[in-house]
């Protein structure tokens, strides 16, 4: 990324050959998105200037039917709303598309607050990332101090080449408000895959098993598999990783950036089953903060808890936009 001071048409070039750019905005500043991929040592020189760029593929598409959006990459999609539907207030996540080719999941809001007003507004339509906003105004105060207009807020991005949508929320509603997103319905997925923080109790004793059904009663709480969030503790009802599969696909969540969660307790994706064993409710709250996560899919072995670790390195904890935006890389008389 670099940065870009005002609108207009730009040309890209890495190492004196044009290559896709779009302008995207971090933290209320424009920057130029490139894709690049770098070995240990290597350096890719950039330069942007003013001027009509080629016209080259796009990695990423957004398209628009009817009363729906859909952000892909050609191998991961999502479908989200393109407006209110009545009196219905719409999931923001209606459906994914992973490896299988099909599309699956659906979802529901819970709330007893009337919808005042939805609204959609893109943010990005390629060549290098599909962005959507999403914007629910509630009727009435929430807050505090009962001052703040209830509010829920959703921005959807898909990038090149990834398995998952980054999903980044802010809200401010009602203790026991939540969308549910449930990743099980309309295919054959009846078994689980969650990676805890913890695996051994506080008091010691012997490890507790991760659930790997779609089952009630396989942990203390119930019909809650896992409660998902970024590492803030070592408890083994918290974790990073679920996915539900049929041996073959899978379709899930990773909590990540936990810098970007607000009222982290609070923001859990708590991960819902019933005994119909035929449930994978993803159910995150919307009573007060901010979280940040991916919405997963893919084959069922990319998302073992090793090969799982790799790809949440890659693209978590250490992605080249997050190295030049939240790292000091650069400290005057060290090299």
């Amino acid at each position: 990324e670099m940065c870009i001071r005002d609108r207009g048409d730009y040309i890209v070039k890495a190492d004196g050959q044009e290559v896709l750019g779009q302008i995207g905005e971090y933290e209320g500043r424009k920057w130029m998105y490139v894709v690049a991929s770098l070995a240990e040592g290597e350096a890719i020189q950039y330069s942007v200037s003013r001027g009509r760029p080629a016209r080259g593929k796009s990695l990423v598409s957004l398209k628009s039917s009817g009363d729906i959006h859909e952000l892909s990459n050609g191998r991961f999609a999502v479908k989200i709303p393109a407006k209110a539907s009545g009196g219905r207030i719409l999931s923001p996540i209606l459906a994914v598309r992973g490896s299988n080719g099909r599309w699956v999941g659906s979802g529901f809001w819970q709330t007893r607050r009337t919808l005042k007003k939805f609204t959609t507004e893109v943010l990005g339509t390629g060549p290098v990332f599909a962005k959507m906003r999403l914007t629910y105004e509630f009727e009435g105060n929430a807050g505090l101090n009962d001052n703040v207009p209830a509010f829920a807020t959703v921005d959807i991005t898909v990038y090149p080449d990834q398995q998952h949508a980054v999903i980044e929320e802010s809200h401010e509603m009602d203790r026991g408000d939540y969308w549910e997103f449930d990743c099980a319905s309309g295919w054959n997925a009846r078994r689980a895959i969650c990676v805890t923080h913890g695996k051994m109790p506080a008091h010691g004793g012997r490890a507790i098993p991760a659930p790997t059904l779609l089952r009630v009663d396989q942990t203390r709480m119930g019909d809650t598999l896992v409660n998902l969030q970024p590492r803030w503790t070592q408890a083994f009802d918290e974790g990073w990783l679920f996915v539900c599969h049929d041996d073959r696909n899978a379709v899930g969540a990773i909590p990540c950036r936990a810098a970007r969660w607000h009222w982290p307790h609070n923001n859990l994706i708590e991960v819902k089953v019933k005994p119909s064993a035929d449930y994978a409710g993803l159910r995150c709250p919307t009573w007060k903060g901010r979280r940040y996560w991916f919405l997963v899919g893919g084959t069922r072995d990319q998302w073992d808890e090793q090969t799982a670790k790799q790809y949440v390195t890659r693209h978590a904890f250490v992605p080249l936009d997050k190295l030049l935006h939240d790292y000091i890389l650069d400290w005057p008389g060290l090299e």
